[in-house]
């Protein structure tokens, strides 16, 4: 009688216990610091006292900032089946898994940074030079998802440093603030390589690129001359430099000891002599040139087709 008195017993506790029944949402912003039931699903059950125990019931600890934790259906079952509260039938509704984060607002770097460079661009005295982002702030992470004002401000500009102090406030007072830092920069040109240049290739539109690039201090562009040629072997890639380039050796157009026509062109006349070079000569550089009819001695200027042309206060005859 004993036994059948237990069984009965437990059978009546059984029927009288209350069921219980839990939604489960994708997905939950929370703002404590440890996890419940009544904060991850949506628990109903026709007994108050019951109802609330099993909404006070523990579910570890709440996600940090921007992290997400996920709670699988069967682990609010065993929660609820260990508890010692005496329930009937468990109903479980809605997803397999809650995804769990905190109730927040992230206030991105890119943000801070953009905010901090329009304020840049507002000051008369910073607004004329260029600017780089030399320390970048971190992300803001904000346990308050209401309006906030994000408001950059001034803090100091030294050594070609622009300090920006943005705080981020709501109605209530400021919230979190954080710092950039602007470096000045100045642009320039330089020439690239485009591919591999061996030595002595000339340097040319197919195998060099000018392009615009962002130096700290105010330097003189280096642009290779035209007809230059690598002095060395220059990789894909390598800026060239002036210690990288060399110009062709001249051609030699007079030769010492050679016959050459001496030709002055005026407006409508030609005068010419013949004459003999006293010295080699490229195409622009100036020699003596003795006039053979004359035996006059005279500075000329070698031409492109190998004359010679007598400077200004110079005659041919």
């Amino acid at each position: 009688m004993t036994l059948i008195a237990t069984c009965l017993a437990a059978a009546l506790a059984a029927q009288s216990a209350p069921d219980v029944r839990i939604h489960l949402p994708r997905e939950v912003l929370v703002t404590s610091q440890q996890l419940t039931l009544g904060e991850v699903g949506v628990v109903s059950c026709d007994d108050a006292a019951t109802q609330a125990a099993l909404r006070e019931l523990p579910l570890g600890r709440a996600p940090l900032a921007q992290e997400t934790i996920t709670i699988e259906r069967r682990v609010v079952q065993s929660r609820v089946a260990c508890s010692r509260l005496t329930v009937g039938q468990i109903t479980l509704t809605g997803a397999d898994c809650v995804s769990v984060r905190r109730k927040e607002q992230v206030i991105t770097a890119d943000a801070l940074v953009e905010k901090s460079r329009a304020l840049l661009g507002q000051l008369p005295e910073l607004s004329t030079w260029s600017w780089r982002v030399h320390v970048k702030p971190q992300d803001l992470t904000l346990r308050f998802t209401g309006a906030v004002e994000v408001q950059p401000s001034l803090e100091s500009y030294a050594n070609g440093l622009a300090r920006i102090r943005v705080a981020v406030s709501a109605p209530q007072g400021e919230l979190a603030s954080a710092e950039v830092v602007f470096k000045r920069v100045f642009a320039v040109r330089r020439a690239v390589a485009l591919r591999d240049i061996a030595p002595g290739e000339a340097l040319t539109a197919e195998n060099t690129r000018i392009e615009e690039h962002e130096v700290s201090a105010a330097i003189e562009a280096y642009v290779p001359p035209a007809m230059a040629l690598a002095s060395q072997a220059i990789a894909k890639g390598t800026p060239i430099r002036a210690s990288l380039v060399r110009q062709p050796k001249p051609e030699l157009l007079v030769r010492r000891n050679q016959g050459v026509t001496m030709r002055v062109v005026g407006n409508g006349f030609t005068v010419s002599a013949m004459g003999q070079a006293l010295e080699d000569g490229c195409q622009g550089q100036c020699i003596k040139v003795r006039n053979v009819d004359s035996k006059r001695v005279v500075s000329a200027v070698v031409m492109a087709d190998g004359t010679v042309q007598p400077q200004t206060n110079e005659v041919i005859r």
